[in-house]
């Protein structure tokens, strides 16, 4: 009996222990739920390195996108991490979209093709998030990094390229 109840306490405590990970493993709120910044805090306390540099504003198709990129090893100085964060991507890329109209165009599909220093290619889809759109990708390696954003809004397809260099 006594031996059963050590056991189940044993499990109990290693639940109760493990599910602040579980929850911080499955916090969403770096992609701006419910109107939050990166973190959850209210918007006038976002660091630069949240919301990352603008690498990028052009006009296409009528369209206004601006890019920004944010490091994400620049972002995660002094959280405590836990678990292998070798297969972390290196960095997160938004693109803001403002319609011909100037409203902005949050609602659609966002995808990114980006060629790097070795031509090896990484394709991924973007999350909508904070009036944009989110992917995270890999830019470890210096050099060039072609970048090819698709975007469609309704039945409008908008095709935005441009070169970012890794020094």
């Amino acid at each position: 009996m006594k031996k059963t109840i050590r056991c189940l306490t044993t499990i109990a405590v290693g639940v109760a222990l493990a599910l602040p990970s579980l929850a911080l493993a499955m916090d969403h709120s770096a992609h701006g739920a419910m109107g939050a910044d990166a973190k959850g805090m209210p918007a006038a306390t976002v660091t630069s390195a949240m919301k990352g540099k603008e690498v990028r504003s052009a006009k296409v198709d009528g369209y206004q996108f601006t890019y920004h990129l944010i490091d994400m090893a620049e972002m995660m100085k002094g959280v405590p991490m836990q678990g292998d964060m070798s297969t972390m991507k290196s960095h997160h890329l938004m693109l803001f979209a403002v319609s011909p109209d100037g409203k902005p165009a949050a609602q659609g599909k966002v995808g990114y093709m980006i060629t790097g220093p070795g031509k090896a290619e990484q394709k991924t889809m973007a999350m909508a998030m904070d009036g944009g759109f989110g992917a995270d990708v890999d830019l470890k390696a210096k050099g060039d990094y072609k970048v090819t954003a698709k975007a469609v809004f309704g039945d409008k397809t908008v095709v935005d390229e441009f070169t970012y260099t890794v020094k």
